[in-house]
């Protein structure tokens, strides 16, 4: 997302994209299991209606656990 992002800005291409910013866990065994596919539609629906699935850049949400302390 990022290499599309920067390829855009460097063209003058203007991007709309739509990203799932929460973590629904999945197993690689069955990544469309039905639960799974169904908690990552009712998060990209939840977007559209209040308006916030479309964004100008991508964004990416670090959890605090995963950050390296300094």
């Amino acid at each position: 997302m990022i290499a599309l992002y920067n390829f855009g800005q460097r063209s003058g291409v203007e991007l709309d994209i739509a990203s799932i910013d929460q973590q629904v866990p999945y197993s690689m065994a069955d990544p469309l299991n039905g639960a799974y596919m169904r908690a990552v539609y009712g998060i990209g629906y939840q977007k559209a209606l209040d308006g916030s699935l479309w964004a100008q850049r991508p964004e990416f949400i670090v959890s605090r656990r995963y950050v390296a302390k300094q």
